[in-house]
């Protein structure tokens, strides 16, 4: 039998989403920072969430930002090369770099998919969610005994 794990109290669809998304078991190492995999901040305000991709290195074209069925995916790829030659032409040191990412968050259901954007500024990619004005339902609610 399979118990399904409790949310620990949380209040709003975000505290909910990061709690999902962060969860130890589900996502083993996200904890481990990595240049393969940038840090992400999630802000909440009444009219929005914010996401908040750390990507120093990275040019506003290496980001492609999909909304697709309540799933945002952000990719990115990046592509880094640099020589020195000696004087004759040959190569006396050559580098080459690439490195690329994915990642893909659930939606909160108070979100307008229609109406997201995305900047790209001083190594942040900033993704703005907008949201509904109508709150989500209530999923507890108490019921009266009649009798």
């Amino acid at each position: 039998m399979d118990l399904m794990k409790w949310n620990g109290g949380l209040t709003t669809p975000l505290q909910q989403w990061v709690e999902r998304f962060f969860n130890d078991e589900d996502f083993p190492g996200w904890k481990e920072s990595s240049p393969a995999m940038p840090a992400v901040n999630v802000k909440e305000t009444p009219q929005t969430y914010e996401v908040e991709v750390a990507a120093p290195g990275y040019d506003k074209g290496d980001f492609q930002v999909s909304s697709e069925q309540r799933m945002l995916t952000i990719k990115a790829e990046h592509k880094k090369e640099s020589e020195s030659k000696e004087k004759d032409g040959n190569f006396i040191r050559k580098e080459f770099g690439f490195a690329r990412f994915e990642r893909r968050f659930t939606l909160p259901e108070d979100v307008r998919e229609e109406g997201i954007k995305a900047a790209f500024q001083n190594g942040i990619l900033t993704i703005t969610l907008p949201r509904t004005k109508e709150e989500p339902a209530s999923k507890a609610r108490k019921v009266a005994v009649e009798g």
